[in-house]
């Protein structure tokens, strides 16, 4: 009698998938994949008889052919972090045998780079995430005449952004100089879960200004500017932060005290103008002028910070008191020993510095005319 045996042609063991039954004189093979992913699954069978010796009596070769109809994702699960801008390509293995099928997708981040597929084939899914968040998924459809035949599904996790700051809104009741600005608050940004990324800065009114972009783990800085727009109260103005995760508002709401014009606020020469020096042989007397406030910016008063000469034969006899805000400042001038300066008329200036506060006034200039004979 002789016996059968069945291995490859090439071989190798007989696949796992294969499960060979004999009986009766007939062989059955029957083949049961373990695997879902969609495609062919290829066997060279070889099938021996032998003698009760274990001479060969020959072989046939039954080419073994089993394909699994379907589609499969690669990845089943992609994450996407909305800091670091870009698409994802992923694999989506598709067997339609020996049909058309006709390949969906039901949402618009998720697109197909086919349309239609025949036999066993590769498609790329091209996902970008832009604009979603948390947890999303996507169905994608294999249809036929209408019908469909396979559908599967992949999902996207997109990484949780959360961002704020410290105040939704301020409130600001200033006294102010019109025409002057002043930094009135510094706001710190809250930002996790991704990469630092710009943020883009605007106001809707010409009073409140702030810088154009920052990054998202930056604070910035908002400015009043007095002028001619904003009211005496109920001033309200909105700043808007954008950025990829999306937009925040902060509102401010602003109340303007007592105002005083900066033309109205300042130093003011006390005595007569301009100083005038005369002198043959001799060296003129010192001689003082007094700069004095006028206009108030609550209890901040004008002082003088500095006083400078034009020319060299001008000197300051003494400093004045300075960065004290007084309401008025004595100074002495003189002109200087051994000038050497030829008959004639000569001029020259005194400018005189001061600030109010945080604030710098216009300088005050004194005419100075020193006659030699």
């Amino acid at each position: 009698a002789a016996a059968l045996g069945i291995d490859t042609s090439t071989g190798e063991a007989v696949p796992g998938w294969i499960n060979i039954f004999y009986g009766n004189g007939v062989i059955r093979v029957v083949a049961l994949p373990s695997t879902t992913t969609p495609g062919i699954l290829t066997a060279p069978l070889r099938i021996h008889a032998v003698d009760a010796s274990g001479k060969s009596l020959g072989f046939k070769d039954l080419a073994v052919t089993f394909s699994i109809k379907g589609m499969r994702v690669l990845e089943q699960q992609v994450s996407y972090d909305p800091t670091v801008p870009g698409v994802k390509t992923v694999g989506l293995v598709v067997n339609t045998g020996s049909q058309t099928w006709n390949l969906v997708s039901n949402v618009p981040w998720l697109t197909l780079s086919k349309s239609t597929v025949t036999g066993v084939d590769t498609v790329q899914m091209v996902i970008d995430g832009a604009g979603q968040t948390g947890s999303v998924w996507a169905d994608i459809a294999a249809q036929r005449n209408g019908q469909t035949q396979f559908s599967t599904r992949m999902n996207l996790a997109v990484t949780n952004i959360v961002w704020s700051m410290q105040n939704s809104e301020y409130t600001w009741s200033p006294r102010l100089v019109r025409g002057w600005t002043e930094p009135i608050k510094t706001f710190q940004l809250s930002y996790t879960g991704g990469n630092p990324v710009p943020v883009t800065i605007t106001s809707n009114v010409s009073w409140l200004r702030v810088p154009a972009q920052i990054m998202s783990n930056e604070a910035f800085t908002a400015t009043i500017v007095h002028d001619a727009t904003l009211g005496a109260s109920n001033n309200s103005g909105t700043i808007r932060l954008t950025a990829v995760a999306g937009t925040q508002t902060l509102t401010m709401q602003v109340s303007v005290g007592p105002t005083v014009d900066a033309l109205s606020l300042g130093l003011t020469l006390g005595n007569p103008n301009p100083l005038f020096y005369s002198g043959s042989g001799s060296t003129p007397a010192s001689q003082t002028f007094i700069v004095s406030r006028y206009g108030s910016l609550d209890s901040r008063y004008p002082a003088v910070v500095s006083v400078e000469s034009s020319a060299p034969w001008l000197v300051l006899d003494a400093p004045p008191t300075l960065g004290q805000e007084l309401g008025g400042s004595n100074i002495a001038m003189s002109i200087a020993p051994n000038h050497g300066l030829p008959v004639g008329t000569h001029l020259a200036q005194i400018t005189v510095r001061g600030s109010s506060g945080t604030y710098v006034l216009a300088p005050l200039i004194v005419p100075v005319k020193f006659i030699v004979e």
